[in-house]
């Protein structure tokens, strides 16, 4: 769940100009057409148009003729309500809040799956920022399901670490080892 602390402006002022020249540059019979996104019994709304401008892959569910396009209903089983709320307020205001670590990765996945690159990146900073010996492993595994090599290579360089906190990573290692044995693996494969 977000912290509600001030907006991180991701890249905002470029943002909000390509939604306002992409706004003005789409003239389809959609543009003011509502979209319920559907997470269990939660719903989300929120414009088609933009949801089209900003994601591919929406924009294939509501060109071909599939069942979103016929109710006007995207059904999303992966991605919790309150990541898609934050990528919802994202896709509108190009900000995102002060985002703890696991929140990042969650919302990350679903920047990736929907291929919204302007969230990936803004992910990928909040990351970054984030990045620590804790939670270096989660950071390897998101960047390998993902096959993000600037979250890898992030992730390697903290497995580099001074003498003194290598030894802190030797149980970690071993339990990636045993329960992650390919993650484990590109660990030594540089």
């Amino acid at each position: 769940m977000p912290n509600r602390t001030e907006p991180t402006p991701a890249m905002n002022s470029e943002y909000l100009n390509s939604l306002k020249a992409d706004l003005k540059q789409y003239s389809g019979a959609s543009s003011k057409e509502i979209v319920n996104l559907r997470v269990g019994e939660e719903t989300e709304c929120a414009s088609k148009t933009i949801l089209c401008l900003r994601s591919p892959v929406f924009a294939k569910m509501f060109e071909n003729d599939m069942k979103e396009l016929k109710h006007n209903t995207v059904t999303i089983t992966d991605i919790k309500m309150t990541v898609l709320r934050v990528l919802v307020s994202f896709l509108y205001s190009g900000l995102l809040p002060d985002l703890d670590f696991d929140f990042s990765c969650h919302l990350y996945y679903a920047a990736d799956k929907y291929d919204i690159k302007d969230l990936q990146l803004a992910c990928i900073t909040l990351l970054v920022s984030k990045a620590s010996l804790e939670n270096l492993f989660q950071l390897l595994k998101l960047s390998l399901s993902h096959n993000d090599e600037l979250l890898k290579s992030v992730a390697m360089t903290l497995m580099n670490p001074k003498p003194k906190e290598s030894l802190m990573l030797m149980p970690k290692l071993g339990k990636l080892m045993h329960e992650d044995p390919k993650c484990f693996g590109s660990c030594y494969t540089l």
